[in-house]
């Protein structure tokens, strides 16, 4: 099942697998630090919800997104964000919960259109959070190492996130900003 990426074990776990090869490590000494590396607690979800809120406003001002809209972006990620992790925990269909997620967080962000601010830069970064980007990176590197059919299903499998952020994002620009299609 789909599960929340965690950098700090994913880092954390790519050194341990080094230091098996260069430290020679026995298996159960590489065990043991696989199982501290997992027991290690996980970012407080509060803290990452705001750093990804900031994240996506941070996005929109290098797009050239106004303060307003930066503003605008960071609340609408952060309920987006939100609303994501709610139909996961509650199982949802991940494609289902992107797709709703991309909605939710455009649909926020189209109060943007009432304000004289960057309505289409604050909509276009609002979705970025959901971009797929650990999938498509290492399902390139697992092509260029030969791993085809590994490779070519995880970027089948971003390529179908990446569609369902569109649809959800479009149904918002259906509603709100037609022009924009």
């Amino acid at each position: 099942p789909p599960l929340p990426i965690s950098f700090e074990h994913n880092a954390r776990l790519s050194a341990l697998s080094w230091e098996v090869v260069d430290e020679h490590l026995t298996l159960d000494e590489a065990r043991e630090r696989y199982e501290q590396i997992l027991a290690a607690p996980r970012t407080h979800p509060l803290f990452v919800l705001i750093l990804v809120g900031l994240a996506n406003a941070s996005f929109c001002r290098l797009f050239g997104g106004d303060l307003p809209a930066m503003g605008i972006v960071f609340w609408a990620t952060v309920v987006g964000f939100i609303c994501k992790q709610k139909l996961i925990q509650e199982h949802v269909n991940h494609y289902i919960a992107f797709m709703v997620s991309a909605f939710v967080a455009s649909l926020c962000t189209s109060i943007s259109l009432i304000f004289n601010t960057d309505s289409e830069i604050a909509l276009t970064t609002s979705v970025l959070y959901l971009v797929p980007g650990v999938p498509l990176i290492n399902g390139v590197i697992d092509i260029v190492e030969g791993y085809i059919q590994t490779g070519f299903s995880r970027l089948v499998e971003a390529f179908l996130l990446i569609g369902c952020i569109g649809w959800g994002f479009s149904i918002t620009l259906f509603i709100f900003k037609s022009s924009l299609l």
